[in-house]
């Protein structure tokens, strides 16, 4: 996922917006931050996600190593 958020930064970095009109540059520059974001939170829930799965996975194990 950081491969992925940091190709699409680069890729968008790359490509600037060629326009005078200042409605344009915002509305671009409103659209790229909301991509990364969209991404960055993505990553984020992947990872909290990963840690619950990690830790319910050690419980699971713990309780079964108590019950022999």
């Amino acid at each position: 996922m950081y491969r992925l958020l940091i190709s699409v930064a680069t890729s968008l970095d790359n490509k600037p917006i060629h326009s005078n009109n200042f409605l344009v540059l915002n509305i671009s520059s409103l659209v790229r931050n909301a991509i990364l974001g969209l991404i960055t939170m993505g990553m984020g829930v992947f990872s909290i996600v990963s840690l619950g799965l990690l830790i319910l996975g050690l419980q699971v194990f713990i309780q079964k190593n108590n019950k022999k």
